[in-house]
């Protein structure tokens, strides 16, 4: 460490507990809040966004913008599935994610196995497409984008770390393939951007 001050967006815990562990255990690092709609256990004096907003609307708002980290990474298939196919498909979600080899290839990758049921997930995505228009609005997008509801997150530190962008140059960025995910996402949020 050299002193300087930097930051991470948009890191999961489960990256940090995986990979980056010996960051918390020396101390190099201060986590502000937690950015997600459930505290996490491991880390209980970290505080949570969701319980730093003030009042009902904002709550919704915050709801809406954190909703894509609940749903983590989540597998889709195509509108108009079969019932029969959706439900094996459902099945054996579920199945792996119980199963002891799996969790055992899981555990000496240090890999957190923490499942959303489909359920759950539906659940969400009904409450995110209920959010009342004018709570849409002023999170700034539409449920469709979760991302694009930071536009006014009420807590304005914490944007999309695809969103940072240097004085005259893109930056960096590692979620996915590197730099060519961060233009994609820019480029999917506003096709009419220029990017360097």
């Amino acid at each position: 460490m050299t002193g300087a001050n930097s930051g991470v967006c948009g890191i999961s815990w489960s990256t940090v507990k995986s990979r980056h562990m010996d960051w918390v255990k020396g101390r190099q690092v201060n986590m502000p809040v937690q950015f997600g709609l459930q505290k996490e256990a491991d880390i209980p004096d970290v505080p949570a966004v969701i319980d730093l907003v003030k009042g009902d609307e904002q709550a919704k708002m915050a709801r809406l913008i954190l909703a894509g980290q609940a749903m983590a990474r989540p597998y889709a298939a195509p509108p108009g599935i079969p019932a029969d196919r959706r439900k094996a498909l459902v099945a054996a979600f579920d199945a792996t994610m119980k199963d002891p080899e799996f969790l055992a290839d899981a555990q000496k990758m240090q890999a957190d196995v923490n499942p959303v049921t489909a359920a759950e997930i539906e659940k969400l995505l009904a409450e995110i497409y209920a959010t009342p228009k004018d709570i849409v609005a002023k999170a700034g997008g539409s449920p469709r984008s979760v991302g694009q509801a930071n536009g006014s997150n009420p807590i304005p530190v914490i944007i999309p770390c695809h969103r940072v962008v240097a004085v005259g140059h893109i930056g960096g960025y590692s979620g996915g393939e590197g730099l060519p995910t961060k233009r994609w996402l820019l480029a999917l949020e506003n096709p009419n951007r220029t990017l360097l």
